[in-house]
């Protein structure tokens, strides 16, 4: 539910909280507390002209309703004057036994336990809701002002040749080094060139073994022939890397206003691939990573209309629902 809260009676609101059923009374003053500072201790809540004292009871109990005002209200300690014959009496000739006060920390205690406001569950649930509310207000501004953070990006792929034979490129100027897949270089008839001296681990997200290096071989780009050297990997779902080294030795710059590969050497450019072209394990990815995406938006959502009104059968349906994606 939506509670909104006013300082006093018919003016706006000054701010809201979304709040569910299940939230005490208690735990509403703390969050009240992080939004305009007023101590839990000296805050008084007025609904309907009626004022809420019953901090242990949940809201549900307590008659709130979504969107419903609240008036919020420091208390004001009023000053009762003496009456004027004791103000007229003279005070100061009173001596005052000097006795050490009692220690009232076991009293606050108990007060804070009875409160439940220092309990570490209460602390924890308050914390907790504070958080989903700054993360689906994130999620909010996030789907209003910046939408294309939610898309896919596909990858840069370009089309090539190597030994005559055609591949789809994955341009990578994050990997160091241009790397080829075992399997493609058996379709290339250059495993014979793998020089295995040349073994190790590639490291990046996860490790692969390098089982040997191709020192040089013919690539065609856009009908020009580069020489290029390979790492050669095992197991490998890529055909071919363009790596930084090859990036660098030919003076390639990726151009995403033209949506092309220019290389320097050579002066040629070279288009990326469009989404339909991308290998197939690319667009399964792509494809995991929208379904992820939707869900993700359809929990947010159906979390806040759970907090909003309650829970009710129909939200865990729409949970056990696939999303369907455009």
């Amino acid at each position: 539910m939506k509670l909104k809260f006013a300082n006093q009676a018919g003016a706006d609101p000054i701010f809201s909280i979304d709040a569910g059923d299940e939230l005490t009374l208690g735990e509403l003053k703390a969050l009240c507390n992080v939004k305009c500072g007023i101590p839990v201790n000296e805050m008084k809540l007025v609904l309907e002209g009626r004022l809420l004292t019953e901090d242990g009871k949940c809201l549900k109990e307590l008659g709130i309703r979504d969107g419903q005002v609240l008036l919020l209200q420091p208390y004001q300690k009023r000053a009762h004057p003496l009456p004027f014959a004791l103000s007229q009496l003279d005070f100061s000739a009173i001596k005052v036994p000097t006795v050490s006060a009692p220690k009232s920390t076991a009293i606050v205690q108990e007060l804070e336990k009875a409160n439940g406001l220092m309990d570490p569950k209460t602390q924890k649930r308050i914390a907790d809701e504070i958080r989903r509310q700054n993360v689906a207000e994130n999620m909010e501004k996030a789907l209003e002002f910046n939408p294309e953070s939610f898309a896919n990006v596909f990858m840069l792929y370009i089309n090539c040749k190597v030994n005559g034979h055609p591949a789809k490129a994955f341009i990578d100027s994050g990997c160091q080094t241009t790397f080829m897949s075992a399997a493609f270089a058996d379709q290339c008839n250059l495993s014979q060139l793998i020089d295995t001296r040349f073994t190790g681990i590639a490291h990046g997200v996860g490790t692969q073994p390098i089982v040997g290096k191709i020192h040089v071989a013919q690539m065609e780009i856009g009908g020009v022939f580069l020489p290029c050297s390979f790492s050669i990997m095992k197991d490998q779902a890529m055909s071919i890397c363009l790596g930084l080294d090859m990036l660098r030795g030919h003076q390639c710059a990726i151009d995403l206003n033209k949506n092309v590969l220019h290389i320097g050497t050579t002066g040629t450019e070279i288009a990326f691939l469009p989404e339909a072209e991308l290998p197939k394990f690319e667009k399964a990815d792509n494809d995991d990573d929208d379904a992820e995406i939707a869900k993700a938006i359809e929990e947010s959502f159906c979390e806040d209309r759970k907090n909003k009104r309650g829970s009710s059968p129909s939200d865990s349906e729409n949970k056990n629902k696939k999303p369907k994606m455009d």
